[in-house]
């Protein structure tokens, strides 16, 4: 019950002064708001403005991972991709070693004379490849989830390449 009924229930006919009475119109209440409305709301945009978006492509973003990028890539079975970029550096014989940090973040290959042998990933590009078990089982121990992605850079003082996951 609402207030104004509850108030008429406990009051006598003489404490209430009538003023008038104006019936509610469902439909002309409903059209004053669809008047006010499109007299104040602006257009209606039916595109997107993507200035209002943050973009990401291979010129905004350090990590790019195709042809053009540096990075190795470590799966299950311990086998390691090296990018076009840096299997481009190297013969298909070619030997080199890995230094893995504590964490597991920083992988770092380079040359040596009694390191893995390297082949060509496919007849159709540089990259190349090999296999190391003891290094996919590491990270795993390491709690990295694999396979997993090093992008790499080319550190002149170690002439080694440093990957970062």
């Amino acid at each position: 019950m609402g207030k104004l009924a509850e108030v008429l229930e406990r009051t006598t006919s003489r404490d209430v002064i009538c003023t008038g009475f104006e019936v509610y119109d469902g439909r002309k209440a409903t059209e004053e708001l669809e008047n006010k409305k499109s007299k104040y709301s602006g257009p209606v945009k039916e595109t997107l403005d993507l200035s209002l978006f943050e973009c990401f492509n291979a010129s905004t973003c350090s990590s790019f991972q195709g042809r053009t990028g540096a990075w190795f890539t470590v799966n299950k079975r311990g086998e390691i991709r090296l990018s076009h970029e840096i299997g481009k550096d190297y013969e298909v014989g070619a030997t080199v070693e890995f230094y893995l940090n504590k964490p597991g973040t920083i992988l770092v290959m380079r040359e040596a004379k009694n390191g893995f042998p390297l082949k060509a990933a496919d007849s159709k590009s540089l990259s190349k490849r090999l296999t190391c078990r003891e290094l996919g089982s590491a990270l795993e121990k390491k709690g990295v989830e694999l396979p997993v992605r090093f992008v790499a850079a080319w550190d002149e003082g170690l002439k080694a390449w440093v990957g970062r996951r």
